[in-house]
C-alpha cells in the first residue's frame, strides 16, 4: 500500500539519494572550479564573500568582468537558497541568472549550480 500524498516519506529523500547528490554536486563544482582556473588571476577574490581561491576555488560563469565576475560556487549557491527563500515565484531565476550582469550561467558554473538545485 503506498503512503498517502501528505506522507514525509514521499516528501523527503534517504540519505543515500542526499549523499548521492551532495557527491555530484561536489564533482560539478570542481570541474567548474578545473575549468574557469585559466581565467582567474592568482590574487582573485569572491566578490560575495571576498575570499581567495585557497580553499574552493574560484570560478567564472556569467558575463561579470573585473572583481564581480570571480565567486565560489558555494557563495553562489548560498545566494540562490537565500532568493528562493524570500521569492519562491522570481528566486529561482537565482540558479539561472547572475544577480549583478542578469546573463544566464552558462557552461560547468550553470551545471555546478543545477546539482545544488536538486
Amino acid at each position: 500500500m503506498c503512503p498517502p500524498p501528505n506522507s514525509r516519506e514521499t516528501l523527503e529523500p534517504d540519505a543515500a539519494e542526499i549523499s548521492a547528490a551532495e557527491a555530484e554536486a561536489a564533482a560539478a563544482a570542481a570541474a567548474a572550479v578545473v575549468e574557469c582556473s585559466r581565467s582567474i588571476p592568482a590574487h582573485g577574490t569572491c566578490f560575495v564573500c571576498l575570499g581567495d581561491a585557497s580553499m574552493d576555488g574560484l570560478v567564472r560563469g556569467c558575463a561579470c568582468r573585473g572583481t564581480m565576475g570571480m565567486v565560489h560556487v558555494a557563495c553562489l549557491v548560498r545566494l540562490a537558497r537565500v532568493a528562493t527563500e524570500g521569492d519562491a515565484d522570481d528566486g529561482w531565476a537565482r540558479w539561472n541568472e547572475c544577480n549583478v550582469c542578469h546573463q544566464p550561467y552558462h557552461g560547468p558554473v550553470r551545471l555546478a549550480l543545477a546539482k545544488a538545485c536538486v
